[in-house]
C-alpha cells in the first residue's frame, strides 16, 4: 500500500513539527520516540511526551507513518525534504512576491542574504537550467 501524502495538498508544518521533520530527514532512517527527542533535547530541552505530541500530529497530517516493532513505534517520513521545499518554496514566492521567483532573488541581493559564493552557485544553475552546462 502506497501511503506516500499527495504533494500538491502539503500544508504548512509549524515550527516545532518542521523541527522534528528535518532530524527524521537528516537521520534517513526510521527513529523511535526516545531518538527523536535526544535529537532534539539540546535546541529545545523537550520531554519525550511533547516529541509524542508533535509525532501524533505529524501522523495525522500524512507527514510520518508509525511502524510498529515489538514494543516501540519507529516513525518514518512519507515526504521527503526537497518535496516539503518545492512546495514551500512556491508557496513563499506566490505569496511574497507575487509568483516572481526573480523578484525573491532581487530581495536576496538587495539585503545582501547572498554572498559571493550563492551568487556563483545560482549562475551556475541559470546556466544548466538554460542548457549550455558551463
Amino acid at each position: 500500500m502506497n501511503d506516500r501524502k499527495n504533494v500538491r495538498s502539503l500544508e504548512r508544518l509549524p515550527d516545532a513539527e518542521l523541527e522534528v521533520m528535518l532530524v527524521l530527514w537528516g537521520e534517513g532512517r526510521p527513529m523511535k520516540a526516545l531518538e527523536l527527542r535526544d535529537r532534539l533535547a539540546d535546541r529545545h530541552g523537550w520531554q519525550k511526551a511533547t516529541v509524542q505530541v508533535l509525532l501524533g500530529r505529524l501522523c495525522t497530517r500524512g507527514f510520518v507513518a508509525a511502524d510498529e516493532e515489538r514494543n516501540y513505534k519507529l516513525y518514518r517520513p512519507l515526504v521527503t525534504e526537497e518535496e516539503y521545499r518545492a512546495v514551500e518554496s512556491d508557496s513563499l514566492v506566490r505569496k511574497l512576491f507575487r509568483g516572481s521567483a526573480s523578484s525573491l532573488v532581487a530581495s536576496l541581493i538587495s539585503t545582501n542574504a547572498l554572498d559571493e559564493s550563492d551568487l556563483a552557485e545560482l549562475e551556475a544553475m541559470l546556466r544548466r537550467g538554460k542548457g549550455d552546462g558551463k
